[in-house]
């Protein structure tokens, strides 16, 4: 069914009405109900599809939009909406184990709110990445029966901003496409809007205020927006004469000359209704403008890096939070109400300790980063903040305390490692120079290793006994310890303690350039870089035993053989894999180092990015090329005695293998999973399962030790847990 209706708009902004549909309304009218959520428990559960791979878990709420967390407003206990990725989760925050997640965007999802009644979601994304529209699409979502409502349109290029009014009837949105738009919840229609007069301008804030007259016919709404070029107010009412919503939008006066503006040129970041006063937070400052009068008050200095973020306080008497860009929260304070404009008409900056009729109130200082995101609970006793560091705290206005909520990685998540013995722990590394160990319980942070120094690369749990932990650091039972490669080809140790990790021993310039890969047996530690060597260590004096360098680019993946502790395969992207035994020296003149055994090739393949070992039957090779197929080699065959690829074929990052060689993991480009199913001991692979959840390429992937489960990282800087129910 498609929705139109006549949209008349007033005031001084360019508008061009659109014509809204519904994604999911059906031809009889009604709401098409889907269901957009998995997991809640990590066991104990079915899944809810016919796939057997059903996403448990997410962790990745990193901050880099602002406003993707906000606080459920009836929901007890607290529940925290947050987007991560082009995911929707809500989080139960006595319990991070306790999440919904709703699937439905096909993009990074930049924006939610949750209805003042706490029974509908919303959530917009960047611009479609399947789509040849460009469109930002709003997904409006049943909170309680977990279902989408409806898709809306949304804004070309993206969406910047959404907020449902106060009574839940209408949905406001801004957008790329400088538009912002009112759509009817109610119906799903666009019922109005406006556009900026100034292309490429951003309107990053808005704020409901009051309703005037509620109940009569001429009930109407007040919408402040912050276009970097002026503050708005659009006022939404019903037109007796027309019989139709229409909006009518004045600018917010600001004093000095320069045009239209006053010279008073900011990036708005968001804007917030306090009393009498409209707060706006800048990329270098807090404006706050006089409500009736519409004119400018004064501006205030808080902070580095500008206003982020907004909350009103209302169980305060006129009072804020404000998140700013170094990590700090002031808590501001109306001292009484205040004559409206500046000094004759001059601009009035004064320091934050008193700005005119506001003081400050109080002060706390997070660890650095920006806060992003700041929402306050229904019962006005707590505020969720978020940083761009990845941190989620629960603050106590009245206090100005701070708890710290759930951690996340802010950037490209480069590889995953469980231990061999364990099943409740694994272990990440990422491009923001963080190596972390997560609880599979709590889905908690359990330690915490970061450097200025380098980037890490790769890691994996070492196969030899961990030391006695030291007093300063008690490790998790029996954990081993974890080895660690870097870009700047430094290979170390380390013993993952609580809370903080230290470091045991390192190997400086092991390699002439980056580790790209390191594995371990009981004996030797096995390590490959991107100058195409590969090097083997004594497990327990990390002297270099042997030196491989038969590779002619960089070696994606290197590992023990299965069964002797002598032999190990490498592959690289030269399109070859080959086998070396360590007890053997090569016999060819001019060439030392371990003898070769096997060497295969792939010549019309893009190089092998991923290598596994089958430890049943013929315990064959399994191997992953960048161009999109898995192979299966049997030492004694040249070419391979099993090929899988799916068409068309897409660009594979990493493939793992089960520790019962039953299921083939494979990650790929688009940020897809695969996975399939080996047949008893046969060297065959079916496909039987598909999953999409990362926003972007899957880079890593691992089966847990007791393959029930799947964890995937990507560059997005997400960690996604998997049930796998085969």
């Amino acid at each position: 069914m498609t929705m139109s209706a006549s949209y008349p708009f007033q005031g001084s902004c360019n508008v061009t009405p659109l014509v809204a549909q519904a994604s999911v309304i059906n031809s009889a009218g009604s709401v098409r109900r889907e269901d957009a959520t998995e997991g809640s428990q990590r066991s104990g559960r079915e899944p809810q599809s016919h796939s057997p791979l059903e996403l448990e878990h997410a962790i990745g709420c990193n901050g880099k939009n602002l406003h993707t967390a906000v606080l459920h407003p009836t929901a007890i206990p607290l529940v925290a909406v947050c987007a991560i990725g082009k995911l929707v989760v809500t989080v139960n925050t006595e319990d991070l184990q306790d999440q919904h997640i709703f699937k439905g965007h096909d993009a990074v999802v930049t924006a939610v709110d949750v209805s003042n009644s706490g029974d509908f979601l919303v959530s917009g994304q960047s611009a479609s990445e399947t789509g040849k529209d460009g469109m930002g699409y709003i997904i409006v979502w049943d909170y309680h029966a977990r279902h989408k409502c409806y898709v809306l349109p949304g804004h070309l290029g993206g969406i910047y901003a959404v907020r449902f009014s106060p009574d839940d009837r209408w949905l406001a949105s801004t957008g790329k496409d400088v538009k912002t738009l009112i759509w009817d919840v109610q119906t799903s229609e666009l019922s109005g809007g406006l556009k900026d007069v100034m292309e490429n301008d951003a309107a990053l804030g808005l704020a409901w205020g009051a309703i005037t007259e509620p109940g009569t016919r001429r009930q109407a709404y007040d919408l402040f927006i912050t276009y970097n070029t002026g503050v708005r107010l659009c006022t939404w009412g019903f037109d007796l004469k027309t019989m139709q919503y229409r909006s009518a939008s004045l600018t917010f006066q600001l004093p000095g000359s320069g045009g239209r503006i006053g010279g008073f040129m900011r990036q708005y970041n968001c804007v917030c209704l306090c009393g009498d006063s409209l707060l706006c937070g800048t990329a270098s400052d807090l404006l706050i403008f006089g409500v009736e009068s519409k004119l400018f008050k004064v501006n205030i200095v808080l902070g580095m890096g500008g206003v982020l973020s907004m909350v009103e306080l209302r169980n305060e008497s006129s009072a804020v939070l404000v998140g700013c860009g170094d990590g700090r929260l002031f808590k501001l304070k109306q001292k009484g109400a205040g004559a409206y404009g500046g000094a004759g008409g001059r601009v009035k900056r004064e320091s934050m300790a008193t700005a005119h009729d506001w003081e400050a109130a109080g002060e706390l200082q997070l660890p650095p980063g920006g806060v992003t995101s700041l929402s306050l609970s229904g019962d006005g006793t707590e505020v969720l903040a978020g940083t761009s560091k990845g941190e989620l705290y629960r603050i106590h206005p009245s206090t100005l305390s701070a708890t710290l909520l759930s951690v996340s990685h802010t950037d490209s998540v480069v590889d995953v490692a469980v231990p061999s013995n364990q099943s409740d722990v694994f272990a990440t590394a990422s491009t923001d120079n963080t190596v972390r160990l997560w609880s599979m319980d709590s889905y908690t942070q359990l330690s915490l290793y970061s450097t200025q120094k380098s980037t890490p690369t790769c890691i994996a749990f070492s196969q030899t006994q961990s030391p006695a932990p030291q007093q300063q650091h008690q490790r998790p039972t029996d954990l081993q310890p974890l080895i660690t490669g870097w870009a700047d080809g430094t290979i170390s140790c380390l013993d993952l303690g609580e809370k903080a990790a230290s470091v045991l021993w390192c190997i400086a310039t092991a390699h002439r350039g980056a580790v790209c890969a390191v594995s371990s047996s009981e004996h030797y530690i096995l390590s490959a870089g991107s100058d195409g060597a590969t090097r083997v260590w004594a497990a327990k004096s990390r002297e270099c035993v042997a030196v491989v360098e038969a590779h002619a680019k960089k070696v994606t993946a290197v590992l023990p053989d299965a069964t002797s502790a002598r032999i190990l395969h490498s592959c690289s992207l030269d399109k070859t894999v080959m086998t070396f035994d360590l007890a053997q020296q090569c016999g060819l003149p001019n060439r030392q180092g371990p003898k070769r055994l096997v060497y295969k090739t792939e010549p019309e393949s893009s190089g092998f990015v991923a290598l596994a070992q089958k430890t049943t039957g013929e315990r064959e090779l399994v191997l992953a090329t960048a161009d999109g197929s898995v192979l299966m080699y049997d030492i004694d065959y040249a070419q391979p005695v099993c090929s899988v690829a799916e068409v068309p074929k897409i660009h594979i990052n990493t493939m793992s293998l089960d520790p019962a060689s039953s299921a083939i993991a494979v990650g790929r480009q688009d940020g897809s999973i695969l996975v399939y199913r080996i047949p008893g001991d046969q060297p065959e692979a079916h496909l039987t399962a598909y999953a999409a959840a990362h926003s972007t390429a899957v880079l890593k992937l691992v089966w847990s030790h007791d393959g029930k489960q799947l964890i995937s990282t990507g560059s997005d800087g997400e960690v996604y847990v998997w049930n796998y129910y085969l």
